[in-house]
């Protein structure tokens, strides 16, 4: 074990150089050589900053050496002992020599000690950190007037009447409307997929809306049994609105209670759908 120079100011730094000489012909998977572990520190006084690689050299044919550095340093002045590395070779452990370190103290200023030098102002303004900052500020304008755009155009596409759905509302009547929904619903497929709170949710919006286009109530923001209790004074049957009010209350167990209905279940609701909307088509409205 070696070192660039015995002598170094506080605080600089030294290679420390290890090396060890291998007879020739030796191979590694054999016998093994194992380098001292890696630690921040060699020795209370003496830290390692850095281990470099591992060199290997064939000085002669008979010969093999593996060199590594270590960068040291220490923050103790006078003369700071390195203590002996051990490497083992195979199972034989092989430990080197000490070393003697020097580290220097800094020369004091032969002027005597000085006083502190003042505190030097420095003009920075706002403008000064807007210069400085000017790509977050910059990301965050763009990121406002996107937030402002996107809000302003939602806004109006939800004031903005849809044309086609307007045109399809005033040529259908109620129960063609109803109808042709209901065949959508059914080409889906919802519940055999596996979606039957779609299923069912989509099935009682048709049948609300149709209530509401054909009988005049407020339908979509009120409950079953409210929306039921109005309905009793518009003229429909007894077994029509027992049917509307099964398939309603069995879509919000679906939808709130998160019920699992059975096949038959699914399939009867939507020709209970078909029914009710077919069997009242005909009824006379106030408003027709």
């Amino acid at each position: 074990m070696r070192l660039d120079t015995n002598a170094i100011p506080l605080g600089g730094q030294v290679r420390l150089h290890l090396e060890f000489a291998l007879p020739g012909g030796w191979s590694p998977q054999l016998t093994p050589v194992n380098w001292p572990a890696q630690s921040d520190t060699l020795s209370g006084t003496i830290e390692a900053i850095a281990y470099l690689a591992i060199d290997t050299v064939r000085k002669e044919e008979a010969i093999t050496k593996l060199t590594q550095a270590i960068v040291i340093t220490s923050f103790d002045t006078g003369f700071v002992v390195i203590p002996p590395l051990t490497v083992m070779f195979g199972s034989e452990p092989y430990e080197t020599n000490p070393l003697l370190l020097h580290v220097l103290a800094p020369k004091l200023d032969e002027d005597g000690i000085r006083d502190l030098k003042p505190i030097y102002e420095v003009s920075y303004t706002f403008f000064d950190r807007l210069l400085d900052h000017a790509s977050y500020f910059l990301v965050g304008l763009v990121f406002i007037i996107a937030l402002v755009v996107a809000r302003t155009l939602f806004k109006r596409r939800l004031r903005k009447p849809d044309h086609q759905a307007v045109q399809a509302e005033t040529l259908l009547s109620p129960h063609e409307e109803a109808l042709n929904a209901l065949a959508m619903v059914e080409k889906k497929g919802l519940w055999q997929n596996g979606n039957h709170k779609a299923y069912h949710t989509e099935l009682s919006e048709i049948l609300r809306r149709y209530v509401g286009r054909r009988y005049g109530v407020q339908t979509l923001e009120r409950t079953t049994r409210e929306l039921i209790s109005d309905l009793k004074l518009s003229g429909l049957a007894i077994d029509e609105l027992n049917r509307l009010r099964a398939t309603l209350e069995l879509a919000d167990m679906v939808k709130f209670a998160k019920y699992r209905p059975v096949v038959d279940e699914n399939e009867r609701v939507l020709i209970n759908a078909y029914s009710f909307v077919k069997s009242t088509a005909s009824i006379p409205n106030s408003d027709e």
